[in-house]
């Protein structure tokens, strides 16, 4: 079994991040943070229970191959949940395997809170090759109308970006900064909060005068809450973009104060590659598997959006927002 270990030192910042080129001082209209599901968050198995989906023995000589919409309905934290099909239901060796698996599942969040949460997820049974099969991402319904009010999101004075600063221009600085917006109603100003560049109060001041005026005219009556990244650069410096590659190369440049860990990636039905936007110390970075969802990966990813990079000052404020794509190996991590 192979073990790798992954220590900061001190390499150049610039084998992990490329510079794109451009020209002249810019603030942009803003970028929405890709919202993220609580429900899909808090997702649990149920210690020492299988965390990935399994081709059902049973079949292995039919050579059938099945897609299956499962449909997850959660009413209790403590149990697993009701399992559904959105079209035809599956052959029952099928309908079998996934129900064992779900029985499995655990949303511990739901303590207190709502008395039903719905989540969706695919499931592929290929019978060729290697008898597989693939789950995909768990999907929090509620998202899509997340993504229909961001879509929805004008201002009213349309293609107009918040304005860049005078004395920070001339003095030359940059910032980020991270507006989270609570909408209450379709024709008022959101409530705001920003996460942003410490002791630049101009840029906050720039964001909060821009975002008086967003408003989103499809809103239903529940409030909605969504948070946007603006960006005041100067681009004739150079936009740095962090680069993908292996988890290990990444790990490099941890910050010495990151938290130990210790991962068996062999239990995670390795290899497989994480997709990372990075946002930290604003924010939790964001963290999303890329390939055949398994559940055992959660406590990983979970070190991973809490993860911060060593850079100089300058370096670090341009590589927020950066995405990133890890290839993670088989074996185990020691950090």
């Amino acid at each position: 079994m192979r073990t790798f270990f992954a220590k900061q030192h001190a390499l150049a910042a610039m084998a992990l991040v490329a510079v794109l080129a451009g020209t002249g001082q810019q603030a942009q209209a803003g970028e929405v943070v890709p919202p993220t599901s609580k429900w899909v968050d808090c997702l649990s198995f149920v210690p020492g229970a299988p965390t990935a989906i399994s081709y059902p023995k049973d079949m292995e000589a039919l050579n059938v191959n099945s897609r299956v919409n499962a449909v997850l309905t959660f009413t209790s934290p403590n149990r697993g949940p009701e399992l559904s099909f959105e079209g035809s239901a599956p052959l029952v060796p099928f309908a079998n395997a996934l129900k064992q698996y779900v029985s499995n599942m655990r949303l511990s969040c739901m303590d207190g809170g709502p008395s039903k949460i719905v989540l969706k997820q695919t499931f592929d049974f290929d019978a060729l090759g290697h008898r597989i099969a693939k789950a995909s991402q768990v999907d929090d319904p509620e998202l899509k109308e997340k993504a229909r009010y961001n879509a929805c999101m004008v201002h009213k004075k349309p293609g107009s970006v918040p304005e860049f600063p005078r004395r920070a221009s001339r003095d030359g600085r940059e910032a980020h900064v991270f507006a989270t917006l609570r909408f209450t109603q379709a024709d008022k100003a959101p409530e705001v909060s920003l996460s942003s560049t410490r002791g630049q109060a101009d840029f906050d001041n720039a964001v909060n005068a821009y975002v008086e005026d967003l408003r989103i005219p499809c809103l239903g009556k529940e409030p909605f809450v969504t948070t946007i990244h603006y960006m005041f650069m100067f681009s004739e410096d150079g936009r740095v973009v962090l680069k993908s590659g292996t988890l290990a190369e990444f790990l490099k440049f941890a910050k010495a104060d990151t938290k130990s860990a210790k991962f068996d990636f062999n239990t995670m039905s390795c290899p497989f590659d994480v997709k990372l936007r990075y946002t930290k110390p604003y924010m939790a970075n964001s963290v999303v598997q890329l390939d055949n969802y398994d559940g055992a990966r959660k406590p990983f990813l979970d070190w991973l959006k809490d993860l911060e990079l060593q850079f100089d000052n300058k370096t670090r404020e341009k590589v927020i927002g950066s995405n990133v794509v890890l290839s993670v190996p088989c074996g185990q991590l020691e950090f």
